[in-house]
């Protein structure tokens, strides 16, 4: 779908307040969209594309823990909350595009209209949740199954390409970064999915082809269940 009919498509679902008011913006892959402690100015719907929700420490160092992506809403928390200032950084994971609106008119429409009202609040506390089950199955997760776990809600939330295969944009250091794990042990998860025959590498990158994808899908609901299928019982040293 072009990214016209798209914009079209999301501005159907808006308020008639932020559908006047909204205005179609681009990021490059790799820029960081919003800042955390900075200000918020203003909210955002995301129409294409992947952001990564880090929070950094005074080290240097960032913890990764969700993505923002398509009909995703930015700046929804902060509003909320009554604290207009940003809670996390969001960096692009690949070129993205949003619909960005004065956060006044966000404001109005929160504050006039009960079905957006609830829009808003639904997918905040889907979110929300889906963050919170995250990082009560990695506290104590074998690294592959952490892995594996990321790779496949990866693949439940990108488009295959023609081919049916699916090319993880993220680089290992911010995988590393969202589950919890240091580069090394990511490099041994990875090398021992491909030698199991689960994923794959191109140009550096994991890739997944339909028949690893449903190979993966149905290895994470035998572990689900007890049957850990790909992974020994031997402990790793992290």
């Amino acid at each position: 779908m072009e990214q016209s009919e798209l914009i079209s498509m999301c501005m159907r679902t808006l308020p008639e307040i932020l559908r006047n008011s909204a205005e179609p913006v681009w990021f490059k892959k790799n820029q960081t969209v919003i800042y955390k402690g900075e200000r918020t100015t203003h909210a955002y719907l995301m129409v294409v594309g992947d952001l990564n929700v880090q929070t950094e420490y005074e080290d240097g160092s960032y913890y990764s823990f969700a993505h923002i992506l398509p009909g995703r809403y930015i700046s929804d928390l902060e509003v909320l909350s009554g604290r207009m200032v940003n809670a996390v950084t969001l960096v692009a994971v690949e070129d993205s595009m949003a619909l960005r609106f004065p956060l006044n008119d966000f404001m109005q429409c929160l504050e006039s209209d009960l079905n957006f009202l609830r829009v808003i609040v639904y997918g905040l506390a889907d979110a929300m949740f889906d963050t919170s089950y995250q990082r009560g199955q990695n506290l104590y997760t074998h690294s592959k199954m952490k892995l594996s776990r990321y790779l496949l809600r990866y693949v439940q939330s990108h488009t295959p390409d023609s081919g049916g295969c699916i090319t993880v944009k993220s680089t290992r250091q911010a995988i590393a970064a969202e589950i919890g794990m240091n580069i090394k042990t990511i490099n041994r998860a990875v090398k021992r999915l491909r030698e199991s025959g689960l994923v794959s590498i191109y140009k550096g990158k994991i890739r997944l082809g339909p028949e690893q994808i449903t190979a993966l899908e149905r290895a994470g609901a035998e572990s689900e269940s007890g049957c850990f299928l790909i992974y020994n019982n031997r402990e790793e040293s992290e």
